[in-house]
């Protein structure tokens, strides 16, 4: 919204769900009611310093009195083909090469054999074994699927919001993919008429599949002509011509794995009294907990980078835990004179207090490539870390 403002922050908005700060990445699209965007100092000015980068309030959707509504929605999109550029193959390569020759050696060569020096490079070219490197890399279209199956309704005084979700992406590398599952419920109840409360929550699971960009680096440099795949069994060919090895090692069996999972769960209650006529108390607590596991894997043929300590292979799993609660009350006065003027104030006091930790365990070595990152034991070479952080924050305010 407003730049780069940070150089070691985030420069992300700060985003204000139901109230209470949250994680827009974690709200299902269909479950939002409204949008509204703060981005004038004056509107911010009660968020402080955690206001500077911009607002953004969603409210999700709450049940309404009447019969039970059913919504379902379904979503399908694709990006098309990529428009990356591509390697030389053909005749473009070889008198790419021919005029590189000259370059080096004064004159073009005299056939074949002399340009490539090498006879199974030749016999590649007079085979016509020509590779379109990133055809072959990016050959998955990109597609999304969004699933989202809502039940809203209720009586006058119990009003009930729930949903569910299915997200689906694939990218235009075949091992970069998410599935994503989600559950909300919204429930509002009347206890008297001077009192209601409120519950939310909301639960996510993903798991995703991460490829790596450098596939297509790789791509436009590797040599083109070999075959690309082993002919007794159609896998992908590591070295498919001599002393040359395939770009796409990351796609061999068990060579890759960049696998997350992660769960997170958002719950929040309030309680909102007003006993005394134009004074409304309320009093809101949040919680949210994330955990998420990060298992990777590289075997010796494939191209992702690995960390600047690795061996080869190597594989690493990251655990990271975090959790968070805030307690928000705030006591409103609100009242109308003489039909035509206005007048309000509020108290507003806030609790919050966020920890997080992360582990990293790693190994160099394995003797075999079906363990992935399951027996970090079996490595010749263990790496260990671990970190810790926590951070609260009491904040109040008076308008």
């Amino acid at each position: 919204m407003r730049g780069s403002r940070s150089i070691y922050g985030s420069n992300e908005p700060l985003f204000i769900i139901d109230g209470i700060p949250g994680s827009y990445s974690q709200v299902n699209p269909s479950d939002i009611e409204s949008v509204d965007v703060l981005k004038d100092a004056s509107s911010t000015a009660i968020y402080g310093s955690a206001g500077a980068n911009g607002v953004v309030i969603i409210t999700t959707k709450r049940g309404k009195e009447g019969k039970a509504t059913v919504n379902f929605d379904a979503y399908y999109g694709f990006s098309g083909s990529p428009n990356y550029k591509h390697g030389m193959v053909g005749d473009e390569w070889v008198n790419y090469q021919r005029e590189a020759y000259k370059y080096k050696n004064g004159d073009y060569p005299s056939d074949m054999s002399a340009l490539f020096g090498n006879q199974d490079y030749t016999d590649a070219y007079n085979a016509g074994k020509w590779i379109d490197w990133i055809d072959e890399a990016s050959g998955n279209t990109a597609t999304t699927q969004k699933y989202s199956l809502s039940v809203s309704g209720g009586s006058e005084k119990t009003k009930i919001f729930a949903s569910t979700s299915y997200n689906r992406e694939e990218g235009l590398l075949s091992n970069d993919n998410l599935n994503k599952y989600s559950l909300r419920l919204n429930i509002d109840q009347e206890i008297f008429s001077w009192a209601k409360m409120g519950f939310t929550s909301n639960l996510t699971y993903q798991d995703r599949n991460q490829g790596v960009k450098n596939t297509f680096t790789k791509g436009l440099s590797s040599f083109p002509l070999g075959d690309m795949l082993m002919i007794k069994n159609g896998k992908i060919n590591h070295e498919y011509i001599t002393g040359q090895y395939s770009p796409l090692g990351d796609f061999i069996e068990d060579q890759y794995v960049n696998n997350t999972r992660s769960t997170y769960l958002n719950v929040s209650g309030y309680l909102e009294l007003s006993p005394i006529k134009d004074f409304t108390f309320t009093s809101r607590i949040n919680g949210t907990l994330s955990d998420s596991r990060q298992g990777q894997y590289w075997g010796d043929q494939c191209n992702a980078n690995r960390p600047s300590y690795a061996g080869s292979p190597h594989a690493a799993i990251t655990n990271k835990n975090a959790w968070n609660y805030t307690w928000e009350n705030i006591l409103s006065y609100n009242t109308t004179i003489a039909k035509d003027h206005n007048i309000g104030g509020s108290v507003i006091t806030s609790w919050n207090k966020n920890q997080n930790d992360s582990s990293l365990a790693a190994a160099s070595g394995q003797m075999v490539d079906r363990w992935s990152f399951w027996r970090l034991a079996s490595g010749a070479s263990q790496h260990v870390e671990s970190d810790f952080a926590q951070t609260q924050k009491m904040s109040f305010a008076v308008r």
